[in-house]
């Protein structure tokens, strides 16, 4: 006679752990964050003044971040962060680099030799056509990896 017993398996669930990403645009360097500080993406929002929607885009990327919110993403961050994608617009990236470089908006406009209009222009993100001269000659600035100096009188 075969004995008849019964069991159950039984298995660990494993820990929900957020990957390791290295952040290379805003958005993912925000998401990295809030979870960290395991807030959610509404109370996080509210940091920003934005709605959950709009945190969302961010973080995922599907929409790029308006200059006017870097000063609160640094507060929120708690530094300046290195970008590595040209998914953020070129106004957020120059003024990212200004701030990471602490570069005055003068000695910037020295340094690219272009109108001031045209940087405020790109800095503010006003929906205006951008020359395409003076956007290929920010992203090389940018993009090189030069040393510079600023010079103050």
């Amino acid at each position: 006679m075969i004995p008849i017993c019964s069991f159950t398996l039984k298995a660990k669930i494993p820990k929900k752990t957020t990957p390791k990403i290295k952040p290379k645009t805003l958005g993912e360097y925000i998401k990295r964050e809030r979870q960290q500080r395991k807030l959610s993406q509404a109370k996080a929002s509210k940091f920003f003044g934005v709605n959950g929607m709009c945190l969302s885009s961010w973080e995922i990327n599907k929409k790029t971040i308006h200059p006017k919110y870097l000063e609160s993403i640094i507060e929120f961050l708690g530094f300046i962060p290195k970008l590595t994608s040209n998914f953020d617009k070129i106004g957020m990236r120059t003024k990212l680099w200004r701030k990471q470089h602490f570069v005055s908006m003068d000695d910037f406009l020295r340094m690219v030799n272009i109108p001031k209009e045209e940087i405020l222009k790109i800095e503010q993100a006003r929906y205006c056509k951008i020359d395409k001269k003076i956007e290929l000659k920010i992203n090389s600035f940018l993009n090189s990896n030069t040393t510079f100096s600023v010079w103050h009188p």
